[in-house]
């Protein structure tokens, strides 16, 4: 039980340590990286509107880049979504498919001259797997 001695309170080293101990759990469990959002950020660029620095602000900087013909640069971001399940330690690799979102951004001269968008469901090709 905490002591008050002249407005002052006086709390035991243990109990220190335990919110100390809960603080720093709890509180770093809020940090995680950041989230993209490609379905919704890719709708802010318009051909032969936006410009390369246009792209960097609302997707960030490419996951991987491409040289095409004719001077044409691509810039390939991919995301993928886990489920809960699916992000579990050890086990999470036998609860189904990841889906992932695909998106190709073409520039030439600094300027976006096209966008391609690709979306794949976790369970997207099962009717292979079940036809086999």
């Amino acid at each position: 039980m905490p002591k008050i001695t002249q407005n002052c309170i006086h709390i035991p080293l243990a109990a220190l340590f335990i919110i100390l101990l809960f603080c720093t759990l709890f509180l770093t469990g809020c940090y995680s990286t950041p989230v993209r959002h490609l379905t919704s950020d890719v709708s802010l660029l318009k051909e032969g509107v936006s410009t390369d620095n246009d792209v960097i602000v609302f997707l960030g900087r490419p996951d991987f880049e491409e040289l095409g013909e004719n001077g044409v640069i691509r810039w390939i971001y991919q995301d993928r979504r886990k489920s809960f399940a699916q992000k579990l330690p050890l086990i999470g690799t036998s609860f189904g498919e990841e889906g992932r979102t695909t998106v190709i951004v073409s520039l030439q001269n600094h300027i976006v001259t096209g966008i391609d968008y690709h979306t794949t469901a976790p369970d997207e090709l099962g009717w292979q797997r079940r036809a086999e």
